[in-house]
């Protein structure tokens, strides 16, 4: 039986691809579980989406964000991720933040189990990218076909030695982390 809260797989891909999109305040599936691809690169080209406020729901399947900000270079920050966005299926965020050159702020509550590319985040801030490095999970799943690597375009101050820590920890837990200058 399906539920009326059911997002099929790729319900929403490309839905708003190129649109003057400017701000999403909560969505058709805060609660519902999400189908494969069910966002598949929903809002890419957006180019002057700068507001998120909510990606809640219920359950994740792979590919389901995958590319959905791709290009939204105006996007400043991304709405928290929380556990049940972050411990989920791989691809899920394959270039999720691709393009995304304004990315500011960005803050995971939940762990991170598959790779994300952040290499077009340049302005990611300390602490974005140390919520970032703090959710690297030392889960290996059996049935992921990805690695684990982390992207970045970014040099940062590091402030006591703090992300020098959280990287040599990422590194114990089989994550590469690439691009990631420290000063």
């Amino acid at each position: 039986a399906s539920s009326t809260n059911e997002c099929m797989p790729y319900q929403f891909c490309r839905m708003f691809e190129n649109a003057p999109v400017y701000a999403v305040y909560g969505h058709p599936f805060q609660d519902a579980t999400m189908a494969e691809g069910c966002c598949y690169e929903m809002f890419s080209g957006c180019s002057i989406l700068n507001e998120i406020s909510d990606l809640s729901c219920a359950n994740i399947e792979s590919y389901c964000f995958y590319g959905m900000f791709r290009n939204c270079s105006s996007l400043e920050r991304a709405p928290e991720l929380p556990q049940e966005l972050t411990d989920l299926s791989p691809y899920c965020f394959a270039y999720m933040f691709y393009g995304c050159t304004n990315l500011e702020n960005i803050t995971f509550i939940g762990s991170i189990n598959y790779d994300i590319d952040f290499s077009y985040c340049t302005l990611l801030t300390y602490d974005s990218v140390k919520s970032i490095l703090t959710a690297c999970s030392n889960t290996i799943r059996p049935t992921a076909t990805t690695s684990k690597i982390l992207k970045f375009n970014r040099t940062l101050a590091d402030q006591n030695g703090e992300l020098a820590a959280l990287i040599a920890d990422c590194n114990t837990k089989k994550w590469t982390i690439s691009g990631l200058t420290l000063e």
